[in-house]
C-alpha cells in the first residue's frame, strides 16, 4: 500500500450529513476494520478528524465489533459477517448496502436503510 493510503481515502460526499443525522439521534462511535498495515490504524484517526472533526475517543478500531454489542446499541455496517456477530450478541444492526453485498451504496438506499430501521422501532 501506498504510505499514505487510508489517509487520502475519500468519504461517501453524504457521509458528513450522515453523521450528524445520527448523531442527532443518539451518540455515535465510529467502528472500523483497519488493515494489517500498522499506518492504517493511525491514518484511520486522523482523516477521522480531517473529515468530521472527530478524535480517537469516537472511535473503536479493531475487527471485533462484536464486543460494543448490548440491547442499547446500533450497528450500522456494510459487512454482512459484523451485522450476524453484532445481532448474535445482543445488539441491534443495520446492514447497509455496498458493492460487495448487494449494489453499489447510494445516499438514498443508506439513509432510507437507517430511517427504515428507526421507524419501524427496532
Amino acid at each position: 500500500a501506498e504510505d499514505d493510503f487510508w489517509i487520502n481515502l475519500k468519504p461517501y460526499p453524504w457521509a458528513v450529513r450522515l453523521l450528524a443525522w445520527l448523531q442527532s439521534k443518539g451518540e455515535v462511535t465510529i467502528a472500523s476494520t483497519p488493515s494489517c498495515d500498522p499506518r492504517s490504524h493511525k491514518q484511520k484517526i486522523e482523516s477521522l478528524g480531517r473529515h468530521f472533526g472527530l478524535t480517537s475517543d469516537d472511535a473503536m478500531l479493531g475487527k471485533k465489533k462484536y464486543l460494543m454489542a448490548n440491547s442499547n446499541h446500533v450497528l450500522i455496517d456494510d459487512f454482512e459477517h459484523n451485522v450476524d456477530e453484532f445481532r448474535a450478541k445482543g445488539g441491534k444492526a443495520i446492514l447497509l448496502p455496498s458493492g460487495w453485498n448487494a449494489s453499489p451504496a447510494t445516499e438514498q438506499d443508506v439513509f432510507r436503510a437507517i430511517d427504515d430501521y428507526f421507524r419501524a422501532g427496532a
